[in-house]
C-alpha cells in the first residue's frame, strides 16, 4: 500500500476527520486508539497524497473499501509507516 502525507493532505484529513491534527495525533497515541472515522481520514489523505502532488481529493467511500479488504490492522500500520516518515523519523527503528 502506497501511502504519501503533504501539509495539504493532513488538512484535507483535519476536515475530513473534523478535529485538528494535534487532536488527530492525540487519538493515535490515546489508549483506545483511533476512531474509525480518524482512520479513514488518515487512509483517504495518504492515497491522495501517493497520487497527486497538486490536488488534494479525498476519496472517503473508497478509503473505506481498502479498510474493508485490507483490514484495519494493516491500514493502522502503513498509516503509521507513512506518519513517520512525513515526520521525517526513521521506521525501521520507531
Amino acid at each position: 500500500m502506497n501511502l504519501k502525507f503533504t501539509a495539504n493532505t493532513l488538512v484535507a484529513a483535519e476536515k475530513s476527520a473534523g478535529k485538528s491534527f494535534v487532536d488527530i495525533i492525540a487519538e493515535l497515541d490515546s489508549k483506545s486508539g483511533a476512531s474509525l472515522t480518524t482512520i479513514r481520514a488518515l487512509l483517504a489523505a495518504g492515497l491522495a497524497g501517493a497520487n497527486s502532488n497538486y490536488l488534494v481529493f479525498l476519496d472517503d467511500h473508497g478509503a473505506g473499501k481498502v479498510i474493508d479488504e485490507r483490514g484495519i490492522d494493516v491500514v493502522a500500520v502503513e498509516i503509521g509507516k507513512a506518519l513517520r516518515t512525513y515526520f521525517g523519523k526513521d521506521t525501521a527503528n520507531g
